[in-house]
């Protein structure tokens, strides 16, 4: 077994004061603000020039903003770059890469958080030391070496009121054992993943299990006045509803991803296109809810990590219709034929595991 070199995010929950409460709410607020003042100033720039600023140039221009709004100075000074950073970077993505054009970001609707160095981060203990912040009760579900390097840290508050710091470090990994066993992966929504060998895991449909208490908290949510404080609290009960939800379907995609790093060298996936599978009015909820994406992304990362090997074929290639045995194409096959019939050779399988086996041999046609 080899050893890497890796970033690795641990995250952990923290227990701020109510001043330290304050001062993550007011640093949030002004990384949005510093954002969404320097997307509007590029924006008009690119109207009546035909060119906008860059990073050094919204950096030099930051220093005067801090004094025009003095509150500013209340917020991490690296917090405030890092979020003309982020600007920078979503701006040259639309251009060169053909992205999103950047948005301005929502109180209501963006994500809580702001990013600070690495340098200015320290545990110590049960406490951990951030900008502007001092020491922050912290829970550690499992302690961190004390030589390890932090490159940057950022604080992010949930919906429901909680607070969480998200440590991004350099670690070293060992790679996973040669366990000389491939696998191909059909992801579907009647079942969650069948596995080429004959394993399948079962679709959990987090979203479907706790739709009914969802809609009754969002329904009693709808009817409060707005600005009350019932309303707020009612508020809450459908964020910690959502979070248990996105909990929960992490958890168990993180089990799925592991176990097959563990147990597989060669993994094989399709190259789903998600995006536009949702576009399916009848399917868009499961499909949703199975989470794909973050099965790949965690699939991707974790086989960097762990020296095995992720091939992904082409999402045309008729994995469902063509037979596993010889190879013929069943064209007429329905999506509600849960068993494959071969009219060439007589085969009757089951549809996903014929659906992954053929992903496998394609997968590792193409290795080889």
């Amino acid at each position: 077994m080899g050893k890497i070199i890796v970033n690795k995010s641990f995250k952990f929950r923290i227990y701020p004061n109510k001043t330290q409460e304050g001062i993550i709410n007011k640093s949030i607020g002004c990384c949005r603000f510093v954002y969404n003042n320097f997307l509007d100033i590029r924006i008009k720039e690119y109207k009546y020039y035909g060119n906008s600023s860059n990073y050094v140039k919204d950096s030099s221009e930051l220093r005067d903003l801090k004094k025009e709004y003095q509150w500013l100075k209340e917020c991490p000074s690296d917090a405030l770059q890092q979020s003309l950073k982020d600007l920078d970077i979503a701006y040259k993505n639309f251009f060169k890469q053909g992205n999103g054009f950047p948005k301005f970001k929502s109180k209501h609707k963006s994500r809580w958080s702001y990013k600070c160095v690495g340098q200015t981060v320290r545990i110590d203990g049960n406490r951990v030391k951030l900008p502007k912040l001092k020491m922050v009760k912290l829970k550690q579900s499992f302690l961190l070496p004390k030589e390890i390097k932090i490159n940057n840290a950022t604080i992010s508050k949930t919906r429901s009121g909680k607070y969480f710091v998200s440590l991004s470090c350099e670690v070293e990994v060992k790679t996973k054992p040669k366990t000389n066993k491939n696998v191909g992966i059909d992801l579907g929504i009647k079942e969650f993943a069948t596995l080429s060998d004959g394993v399948v895991f079962n679709n959990p449909k987090y979203h479907r299990k706790y739709e009914e208490k969802l809609t009754r908290e969002q329904r009693r949510f709808s009817k409060m006045k707005n600005g009350s404080s019932n309303r707020e609290k009612q508020r809450v009960k459908v964020a910690r509803i959502h979070e248990k939800i996105k909990n929960s379907r992490l958890d168990y995609i993180h089990k799925i991803t592991t176990h097959l790093v563990d147990n597989y060298d060669v993994i094989v996936i399709e190259d789903l296109n998600v995006r536009g599978m949702v576009k399916n009015h009848k399917l868009a909820k499961s499909i949703s809810d199975a989470s794909f994406y973050e099965f790949r992304r965690q699939l991707e990362y974790k086989c960097a990590w762990y020296g095995k090997e992720l091939i992904t074929i082409s999402r045309w290639f008729p994995s469902s219709k063509t037979c596993s045995n010889c190879g013929y194409i069943k064209d007429d096959l329905k999506l509600s034929d849960r068993i494959y019939e071969c009219e060439h050779c007589g085969l009757s399988i089951d549809r996903d595991l014929n659906a992954s086996m053929n992903i496998l041999t394609v997968g590792t046609a193409e290795l080889a």
